[in-house]
């Protein structure tokens, strides 16, 4: 039962990310060029890995492919928060974050542990922090700015918003999921359901996002 949902959920996440993919190459908001590129590869990294988990050379290049996927989702992802982030002690924190996760990235792969080769979910719930601290900075500079806002047509607040409660939600799951795994194996379909419709959600924001309306220009 729980395996068959699994399933299910899999393919609804798939659709919203490939519906998501679909509005962004129509709408071609400038803007949200590196959320494209963010949809781009979270379809490209959903699918190709499971071509490879049918034998153990295929599951070492699964494993290879996803951690590889975690650098370029960060990479995308803090390429777009630079181009929102506007202070420079902002900038400043954020480029010290990233250099900060790769040194990390760097003395996994490279160092004693060597996981590059593993699925070492952990990392995964290492990202997911080092993804929603800057989404703090955003909403901190959003809504201490002097400019009237109207969100409704913010694109920038969907996606951010998409992002920290995907990125925020997941995290505990991620962090203590060794643990649980050896109290009940049952737990990863559970997780990956929870996973596969948490995913949904974010992409349906950035659906939300390309489908913002640019504020009406007043005419004077």
């Amino acid at each position: 039962m729980l395996k068959s949902l699994s399933v299910w959920s899999y393919v609804l996440d798939i659709l919203a990310v490939a519906v998501a993919l679909i509005i962004g190459l129509v709408r071609k908001n400038k803007e949200l060029r590196p959320v494209l590129l963010f949809v781009i590869s979270s379809l490209i990294f959903d699918i190709v890995p499971f071509f490879f988990v049918h034998n153990q050379g295929g599951r070492t290049l699964h494993n290879e492919m996803f951690n590889i996927s975690v650098v370029i989702e960060l990479t995308i992802l803090y390429y777009y928060y630079q181009t929102l982030l506007e202070r420079p002690a902002f900038l400043y924190c954020l480029y010290t974050l990233y250099a900060i996760f790769s040194g990390l990235i760097l003395y996994l792969w490279l160092g004693p542990m060597h996981t590059f080769k593993v699925f070492w979910v952990t990392l995964y719930g290492v990202e997911n922090l080092f993804l929603t601290i800057p989404c703090f900075l955003y909403f901190y500079q959003l809504f201490r700015s002097d400019d009237a806002m109207d969100l409704k047509s913010n694109p920038h607040f969907f996606v951010v918003s998409g992002i920290i409660f995907f990125y925020s939600t997941t995290f505990p799951f991620y962090i203590s999921y060794n643990m649980m795994y050896d109290v009940t194996p049952e737990l990863l379909y559970i997780f990956l359901i929870l996973n596969n419709l948490l995913s949904s959600v974010l992409f349906v924001t950035i659906i939300k996002a390309n489908l913002c309306r640019p504020p009406e220009k007043k005419l004077y």
